[in-house]
């Protein structure tokens, strides 16, 4: 279930990038500012108030995702299964790049929940602005 969940979500990502850019007529993303105001249009239209997150600047491609809170990973614990749970926000995420046509590398991506562990969801993107999509999918 979580296999497909995840591939259900990055799926998703993938149209919902595609439509968003069309329908508001945004610019193509060719810098790393231009995608993190891309994605906090997408987590504030598509994923509103799902997460809260914080986002630091690494270098001119690269930026680390810290998520503080994550009604995911909420609604997983309260229904008992955050033990069970594989995050689909990284999937989904994966997807919204993919659907940019642009190269990346996002990690770790592991099979289970950082924070149904206990422990930080912290997430690294690298943009690759030369290269086509060809990431592996995210877990």
């Amino acid at each position: 279930a979580n296999r497909l969940s995840r591939a259900a979500a990055q799926a998703q990502g993938r149209f919902e990038a595609r439509e968003v850019i069309r329908l508001f007529g945004l610019r193509a993303v060719a810098t790393l500012d231009d995608w993190l105001g891309v994605q906090e249009v997408f987590f504030g239209l598509l994923a509103p108030g799902v997460l809260h997150h914080d986002v630091e600047r690494v270098d001119e491609r690269t930026c680390r995702i810290r998520i503080d809170r994550c009604r995911v990973y909420e609604r997983a614990a309260d229904a008992g299964l955050a033990d069970h749970y594989a995050c689909g926000v990284a999937a989904r995420l994966a997807g919204w790049l993919q659907g940019l046509d642009l190269g990346y590398a996002l990690g770790p991506c592991n099979e289970g929940c950082p924070l149904a562990r206990g422990k930080p969801c912290v997430y690294t993107l690298m943009l690759r602005f030369q290269e086509a999509a060809t990431a592996p999918p995210a877990a």
